[in-house]
């Protein structure tokens, strides 16, 4: 499963607004759907990251405290 119950949760109330995954290369693209348990998101990007360009309201964003 790509996102966890938790998150779909969080998608489905709105307070979760993004995601960030560690992967060896993307398995969706900018523009794409994914069909989840809480239904069909929209992938509006997929952008390289690393961590320390990561802010508390990022990760808030995905669901967080903060970044740590």
């Amino acid at each position: 499963m790509i996102l966890t119950q938790r998150v779909l949760d969080g998608v489905r109330h709105g307070t979760i607004t993004r995601a960030y995954r560690k992967w060896r290369r993307p398995t969706v693209k900018s523009g794409g759907t994914l069909l989840t348990a809480a239904g069909q998101l929209e992938i509006r990007a997929v952008v390289p990251v690393t961590l320390d360009v990561v802010t508390d309201a990022d990760a808030q964003a995905a669901g967080f405290p903060s970044r740590d």
